[in-house]
């Protein structure tokens, strides 16, 4: 019955991951990446001048670090997303080569 279940989850998630990588692999990964930069880049210098403004809240700088760091994986997955994505056009394009040569045989 664990086994059932594990795979419909499975049929779920996958249903949703495919829903969203159309829209997830338009994202400009360069300027994701850049504003990733900034928000790490503000949350240091937050930090650094936080001695001086006591009443800063220190959880702002790990919100503006948790964001940078989530925008970089992000920008991972979608770089891997469309690796696969030509590796699978790869693959068919070799599959059909290789129908094109056996027919050539037959």
């Amino acid at each position: 019955m664990e086994k059932l279940d594990d795979e419909i989850k499975a049929e779920e998630q996958a249903v949703l991951i495919r829903a969203i990588i159309p829209m997830i692999t338009q994202l400009d990964t360069d300027f994701c990446r850049q504003a990733a930069e900034r928000f790490m880049s503000q949350a240091s210098r937050q930090e650094a001048i936080a001695a001086l403004n006591p009443s800063h809240p220190l959880i702002k700088n790990e919100i503006l670090r948790a964001k940078g760091v989530a925008l970089e994986h992000l920008c991972d997955y979608v770089k891997k997303l469309k690796r696969i994505d030509e590796l699978e056009k790869q693959c068919s394009g070799d599959r059909e080569t290789l129908r094109e040569i056996q027919a050539l045989f037959m």
